[in-house]
C-alpha cells in the first residue's frame, strides 16, 4: 500500500489506534479515515498535513517523508521540558534551570528540539545522561548570557545529539 510510511507516521504522531484506510474518492491529496466512523483523522491537501478538526499538524516532504509540526514552548520558570518536536522559547529574566529527559530508544528517534532565549540569562539546560552520550563531561548545555542563546538537538537511539549551537557550551 502506498500509505504505509504515511499511515505509520500518523499513527506515531495522533497516537490513533483505530483501523485506518484510504478513502474511495478524495478531495485531497491524501486522507486516512477512521474506519469506525469513517471521518478523516488526518488528511493531507497540498504538502500541508491536518488532523480531523482542520489543525496543521505536519507536512509531507517531496521525498514522501512526514515532518512534524513543531510546538513553541515558553518557559518562563525552572522546570522541566517535555520530549516533544518543539521550539522552546526561555523567558525567565534570571538564569533558568531546565531539565530534559532522554529520548526513548527509536519511538523519539528524529525528534529535534530548538531552545532559545529572549532574555540575557546563563540559563542551563540538563540532560543527566549527557548530550551525545557524554554522561557527566556533556550533561549540561548554558547559555553564554545574551539574547538569541540557543541550540538545536536530535533524538537517536536514546541519546540527544547536539546539531548547533549558538553561544552555549557543553560540560
Amino acid at each position: 500500500m502506498i500509505l504505509d510510511p504515511i499511515v505509520k507516521a500518523f499513527t506515531a504522531l495522533a497516537g490513533i489506534t483505530s483501523n485506518l484506510r484510504e478513502p474511495a474518492a478524495a478531495v485531497v491529496s491524501y486522507a486516512l479515515l477512521d474506519a469506525q466512523s469513517n471521518q478523516p483523522a488526518l488528511f493531507v491537501r497540498n504538502g500541508t498535513v491536518y488532523d480531523g478538526n482542520g489543525n496543521v499538524v505536519g507536512a509531507m516532504n517531496s521525498d514522501g517523508s512526514f515532518q512534524a509540526r513543531k510546538k513553541t514552548v515558553a518557559i518562563a520558570a525552572d522546570g522541566a521540558v517535555t520530549v516533544q518536536p518543539s521550539t522552546v522559547i526561555i523567558t525567565k529574566s534570571s538564569a533558568a534551570a531546565i531539565t530534559l529527559a532522554s529520548p526513548v530508544a527509536t519511538t523519539d528517534d528524529g525528534t529535534e528540539i530548538d531552545f532559545v532565549s529572549t532574555t540575557a540569562q546563563a540559563h542551563t539546560v540538563t540532560n543527566t545522561a549527557g548530550f551525545g552520550g557524554g554522561t557527566t563531561a556533556r550533561d549540561v548545555a548554558t547559555f553564554g548570557g545574551a539574547i538569541n542563546d540557543g541550540f538545536r538537538i536530535v533524538a537517536y537511539q536514546g541519546v540527544w545529539y547536539v546539531k548547533d549551537t549558538r553561544n552555549v557550551t557543553l560540560g
